[in-house]
């Protein structure tokens, strides 16, 4: 019995020993872990607090956003070296080194604008047809003159796209002849041919109108300026009207450069549970800006005249001064909608004459709540019957008005001024058959058979047309074109809105002409001039 326990005994101690063992080993290899873990940590955090290369991948990105962030928020270049700008940085990427302000504007600006202008160039050189605006302006901050140009287009996808090219100093007097050199000047910087050009805007200034007749392309005056002529020749120009403004501009401006002032009227806006907000300085040259200035003092009205009560103002309004700023914002509101609509980045040409239909029909109705303003309303309708009466006549105006969808002939104000349009838009359309027709006698009769998608491929690629099949379609009544009034997305085009479609022929061919350069679409059927423009 006594060696039989003592051998139970030897054995358990060697599976006791066995399993330390094992045992042992497993927290051997557990610390040996955790020692290359501890080394590892520490090399991580010595490789932390390394700085970045300048050349590092991602030293180089960061530098980029950070030029991006400059220009596209239109930062100085001392930002780089604001003190919480840096802490920002140092907190997000403490390895990165935030280059200097001048690596930042002989360096990364300069290579930032390369690399954004080849990639502009590259979308202009495959644009067929660039409309231009220009505008001449003087910085707020700089005593110099700057003529701009910006070029506008539809790409591929039927998107409307813009870029500024060049902002140019003006040096001495702004004559016709120094606006013309500077334009073409600017243009060949990006190669742009002038045979390119299909209308550049313009304001209505004589230098300009004569600098841009000088070049030899067409031109159209800025709708928005002749508001701006209208508005203070009909209205602004009146001197009870003037009077009025005048008091009122000494008002905000006391405001403006006086905070103990302005300060005080904050604690009358509170006490009145008014809105807390400033009086907007208006620029004599925007109409639109005085408009916003007789708002924000109407909407501070009581907090004024509780101010005036007890302090001292440069001038005061009446009470007839105060109505009439009342009515001149009722009678202005419609210029300001139809101003804002305009200067949309989505607007077009085809928005004008409609914009100019609906402003005199608004002029001109007489309703009960014109009450003291009629006088206003008539002068203004009489002013822009007088800026704009030729307005039809233009066909880079009325053409893209008959073609866009939603307009047709519908805002023409004389039968006369549909006909002008369609002639216009005849010649238009005889322009392109006349491409076809080119066309399919220099291929040849063995080519006749393939000649619709050889032309389909011809002008597509200079952007005015698109040949479609009517056997694509859904139904025997609708054609699947792929554009819409704000050329954008696809369309169903129904032949009960928009024009007789004869689907009845599988083998019909329809041509859609997509006149791209002014941005609109015209639709017709093989025949444009006779199929459409009888309509």
């Amino acid at each position: 019995m006594d060696i039989s326990r003592a051998e139970r005994q030897r054995k358990r101690q060697m599976v006791v020993g066995k399993h330390h063992g094992k045992d042992h080993e497993e927290f051997a290899q557990a610390k040996r872990k955790k020692d290359e873990s501890k080394q590892q940590t520490l090399q991580k955090a010595f490789q932390r607090q390394e700085k970045l290369h300048k050349d590092n991948k991602k030293s180089v990105k960061i530098t980029e956003k950070v030029v991006e962030f400059i220009v596209l928020d239109n930062q100085p270049l001392s930002v780089v070296e604001n003190v919480g700008f840096r802490r920002l940085m140092e907190h997000l990427e403490p390895r990165y080194s935030l280059p200097s302000r001048k690596y930042i504007s002989e360096t990364a600006l300069p290579e930032l604008y390369s690399r954004v202008s080849s990639h502009v160039a590259d979308q202009l050189k495959d644009v067929k047809s660039l409309s231009f605006t220009t505008d001449i302006w003087s910085s707020d901050v700089y005593p110099m003159t700057l003529l701009s140009l910006t070029a506008h287009w539809v790409n591929s996808g039927y998107a409307l796209q813009s870029a500024v090219l060049h902002a140019k100093e003006l040096r001495g007097p702004h004559t016709s002849s120094v606006i013309s050199a500077s334009i073409k000047e600017m243009m060949d910087g990006w190669k742009i041919p002038l045979s390119k050009v299909h209308v550049i805007l313009r304001d209505n200034a004589s230098n300009m109108k004569k600098a841009i007749k000088d070049l030899g392309v067409p031109s159209l005056g800025c709708v928005a300026h002749s508001f701006q002529l209208v508005i203070n020749e009909g209205l602004l120009s009146q001197r009870s009207v003037s009077d009025a403004l005048a008091g009122a501009r000494k008002i905000v401006g006391h405001f403006k450069h006086s905070p103990s002032s302005y300060s005080s009227l904050e604690d009358i806006q509170r006490e009145l549970h008014l809105p807390v907000k400033r009086l907007q300085q208006d620029v004599k040259t925007r109409w639109n800006s005085t408009f916003y200035m007789i708002q924000s003092m109407l909407e501070q009205k009581r907090a004024l005249s509780a101010f005036a009560a007890d302090h001292e103002l440069p001038a005061t309004l009446t009470a007839n001064q105060w109505g009439l700023l009342e009515k001149t914002v009722i009678v202005l509101s419609p210029f300001e909608e139809l101003t804002r609509a305009i200067n949309s980045s989505q607007s077009s040409t085809a928005d004008v004459i409609p914009a100019i239909v609906v402003l005199k029909n608004l002029l001109s109705q007489e309703r009960d709540t014109d009450s003291g303003i009629k006088t206003m309303k008539s002068t203004l309708l009489q002013a822009v019957n007088e800026r704009l009466c030729n307005i039809e006549d233009e066909p880079l105006f009325s053409v893209a008005t008959l073609l866009d969808p939603r307009c047709k002939d519908r805002y023409f104000t004389s039968a006369d001024a549909v006909i002008h349009a369609k002639n216009a838009l005849t010649k238009e359309a005889e322009k392109i058959e006349d491409t076809l027709r080119t066309a399919t006698t220099a291929a040849g009769p063995a080519e006749v058979s393939h000649m619709e998608a050889k032309c389909a491929q011809l002008i597509v690629e200079n952007g005015t047309t698109i040949i479609i099949d009517s056997s694509a379609s859904t139904t025997n009544s609708e054609c699947k074109v792929c554009i819409n009034q704000n050329c954008q997305s696809s369309v169903i085009l129904k032949s009960d809105t928009l024009m007789d479609f004869n689907c009845s022929q599988p083998e019909n061919v329809f041509k859609v002409h997509i006149f791209r350069d002014i941005e609109c679409v015209v639709y017709s059927c093989s025949n444009p001039t006779s199929e459409l423009l009888q309509r």
